[in-house]
């Protein structure tokens, strides 16, 4: 049995840091932690439910692996992923995301980056429902104006793709 706890994102990183790190990391458990509404997402709740300091806290602690899947059908995916490993992991999760991104069937693998557009003037790197929303509205306006752009979806925020993203910089420019 592997426990997936769930609260809202500074609930389950911020307010359970010490619980995390000497509970689970420290006795080397094996727990999924799922927060949901990270970011600004909860702001209708007021301050005390913003988190955006969720998964800084989270990539601190050794050996944790931090996601953030962006629909559902990544998130699908991810939650089996995580479920053949051992160890903690974080899993931000906008649960009021009505957007997909993926077509079903899309692979994924935990610590590598997915194309989403290509593009040969610069990248953007994104991750989440949130972010991604912006980076494809963004490529679109670029796109409209000549510019192309490609966009890398860094869903696993740690251990974080760095090949991938050396690798756009290198061929895009920036």
């Amino acid at each position: 049995m592997i426990p997936f706890v769930h609260s809202f994102s500074p609930f389950s990183t911020r307010r359970a840091a010490d619980q995390i790190f000497v509970s689970g990391i420290y006795a080397r458990q094996n727990i999924r932690i799922v927060g949901s509404d990270p970011g600004i997402s909860a702001c209708a709740n007021g301050g005390t439910h913003i988190s955006l300091e969720d998964f800084g806290i989270l990539r601190s602690f050794p050996g944790t692996v931090v996601l953030d899947p962006c629909d559902d059908v990544q998130l699908a995916q991810v939650v089996r992923q995580t479920v053949e490993r051992k160890g903690i992991f974080y899993i931000r999760l906008a649960r009021k995301n009505k957007t997909r991104f993926y077509t079903p069937g899309t692979k994924f693998t935990i610590g590598r980056a997915s194309l989403v557009r290509d593009g040969s003037d610069f990248t953007i790197l994104t991750e989440g429902a949130v972010c991604m929303t912006e980076a494809v509205r963004a490529a679109e306006l670029l796109e409209r104006n000549g510019v192309h752009t490609r966009i890398l979806d860094l869903f696993t925020i740690k251990p974080l793709d760095r090949d991938a993203v050396r690798k756009a910089a290198e061929e895009t420019g920036a």
